[in-house]
């Protein structure tokens, strides 16, 4: 039982790096996602050690998913601009 927690915990931490990655600036964006492969690789091998092939190859597919996953514009939270009132 305390591996699963340990797996859990290395692997929400690892899902926490990745999330924050997005939030880097463009110079450190790629020496970042670079780290977070190579810190995932024996997370990924201990989630598979552990707890079997099957969660191993869930916690492979969301890993996959967060890193591929396209940046974000640092201004995509502001939408666009609200169309303004049409005149008759």
């Amino acid at each position: 039982m305390g591996h699963i927690i340990l797996c859990v915990a290395a692997s929400a931490i690892w899902v926490l790096g990745v999330l924050l990655i997005g939030r880097l600036r463009h110079r450190y964006h790629m020496r970042a996602l670079v780290a977070a492969v190579v810190a995932g690789v024996p997370i990924l091998g201990l989630v598979t050690w552990k707890c079997g092939p099957l969660l191993g190859l869930a916690a492979f597919l969301v890993g996959l998913a967060l890193l591929l996953r396209p940046p974000r514009r640092p201004d995509a939270h502001l939408g666009r601009a609200l169309p303004t009132a049409e005149r008759d």
